[in-house]
């Protein structure tokens, strides 16, 4: 969790990046400039792939987190409280369900992010008008 808090701001400030050049995109291409239109595409382009490139270093994160968690678990279980073979079976099987649903904080992040960026330049054009 404080991993994907404080890649909120940086999401949000990539996907404002984002929208605010995809917003471009039909006065892009009512100039029917292929230069300005590959410019276009390439910012864009630019864009996508600096929020992936984040979504992969948080994945990264929560994965080593995720694996040393897994790895306490077995070590603790087996040296400390004696655990049958079914008794570890178990613990990897509940912490293996804990960590694909962990895999999927990073992407609902990003969503979030969107989103509230989104709102927060929707309610800025209300408050305009």
């Amino acid at each position: 969790m404080l991993t994907n808090t404080l890649a909120h701001k940086k999401f949000f400030r990539l996907n404002a990046a984002l929208n605010a050049r995809a917003e471009q995109q039909v006065g892009v291409l009512e100039t029917r400039s292929p230069p300005r239109l590959g410019a276009h595409l390439l910012s864009l382009r630019k864009s996508e792939i600096r929020i992936s490139d984040t979504e992969g270093l948080i994945y990264g994160m929560i994965l080593a987190a995720l694996l040393g968690m897994e790895m306490f678990n077995l070590w603790f279980a087996t040296q400390s409280l004696g655990v049958s073979a079914g008794g570890v079976f178990s613990i990897v099987t509940y912490s293996w369900d804990f960590f694909e649903s962990a895999l999927i904080l990073p992407m609902t992040l990003q969503t979030l992010s969107r989103l509230s960026e989104i709102t927060a330049r929707i309610n800025k054009m209300e408050a305009a008008e």
